[in-house]
């Protein structure tokens, strides 16, 4: 009976380490790690409500949609009583694009919820339903964030701006400050006109992502100090910066951060370099995958200067700036397709120069 009861403590002991681990590496957003230690424990107790959870939640945040809704999909046979497996099921179907899938697991919820009501809104609204998309939003209470912002978006697609903005300002005045609604709203602002007020929105992102993401390093370079990458982060994605970077209004800061980004890529690629020569495989792979990061933030700043100037029609300039970048991005699809756009477009304009005056010799 004691030998029972002593290995009984073990496997507890255990099972609280594991889980302390696991918790540790959500909370250090080491979501992979995580994942590796919870699919073991899935492989003693299948139908384990914690860990399938976990999973859920850990696929769900690396953007792995469809693994995610693998795992609640499951926890709505363990836990039926439970609802909230159910929306969260929908959720991450609708996440993962799979619209007639995500529709199917709404009506399966058997309670009505705004949060159900808002979801199909979502789906109809993907799926160029509007008038579908207005009519569920507009039965749900108006008291919530999440549909104004959802009316607006409704707004902006049918190009009804001012409307969209009324409904994102809205919004705002209920949550606060928050980088992706005051993004939304200079969206709007640009597309009045009112070019002001659309830059005064995207200094406040700026400002704020200065002061609440020092991590990311805005605006802060130091000469001599040595830049890092901050990868393809939740904070990144948090602070809107890249997005407010690409108005048009952003010009210069949008220059600032690609050649600070640049000046992180050419030494990854020295770095790559190196250790490909040295024969450190694990240490050459790991700055693959920086490399890969820092390239998906630097290509949509990159384009956000090009298309600066491809809206004023100078494609010379677009390529003279996709052209700067050619060995740091020549291998990237985005890059080379834009890069041909702009060649096709300066050889049409060739044409159109001929055309005119062949027409004025046939006169």
């Amino acid at each position: 009976v004691g030998g029972s009861s002593s290995n009984d403590l073990h496997v507890q002991l255990a099972m609280a380490l594991i889980s302390a681990t696991v918790y540790s590496h959500i909370r250090d957003c080491k979501l992979p790690q995580a994942i590796r230690l919870l699919e073991m424990q899935l492989c003693s107790f299948p139908d384990n409500e914690a860990a399938l959870s976990l999973l859920g939640y850990c696929y769900y945040h690396l953007g792995d949609f469809p693994a995610a809704a693998t795992m609640y999909a499951k926890l709505t046979k363990v836990c039926p009583g439970e609802r909230k497996y159910g929306i969260y099921h929908a959720q991450s179907l609708y996440k993962g694009s799979l619209l007639g899938e995500a529709e199917k697991a709404c009506l399966a919820i058997a309670e009505r919820h705004a949060q159900v009501e808002l979801l199909q809104a979502c789906i109809k609204f993907e799926q160029d339903d509007l008038s579908g998309s207005r009519k569920i939003l507009e039965q749900v209470s108006l008291d919530e964030v999440d549909v104004y912002v959802a009316l607006g978006c409704c707004f902006y697609k049918e190009g009804c701006y001012e409307q969209a903005l009324k409904s994102f300002t809205d919004a705002l005045n209920i949550a606060g400050f928050h980088p992706q609604l005051i993004y939304n709203r200079a969206v709007c602002l640009y597309q009045l006109k009112l070019h002001k007020q659309a830059l005064e929105c995207l200094v406040g992102i700026f400002e704020h992502g200065v002061k609440e993401y020092p991590e990311l390093g805005v605006g802060s370079h130091v000469e001599g100090l040595e830049l890092c990458s901050v990868g393809n982060s939740q904070a990144l994605r948090d602070s809107q910066l890249v997005e407010a970077f690409n108005l048009k209004e952003s010009h210069e800061r949008l220059k600032r951060l690609a050649n600070q980004y640049s000046e992180i890529l050419l030494r990854l690629t020295v770095q790559i370099q190196d250790t490909e020569f040295s024969g450190s495989s694990d240490a050459h792979r790991k700055l693959l995958f920086e490399y890969e990061d820092m390239n998906e933030i630097y290509i949509p700043v990159l384009m956000g200067m090009a298309k600066i100037f491809w809206d004023k029609e100078n494609y010379a300039q677009v390529e003279k700036i996709l052209s700067q970048s050619a060995d740091l991005c020549h291998n990237n699809s985005i890059w080379r397709m834009n890069m041909a756009h702009t060649f096709f477009m300066q050889v049409k304009e060739t044409f159109k120069r001929i055309a005119c005056c062949l027409k004025k010799i046939l006169k």
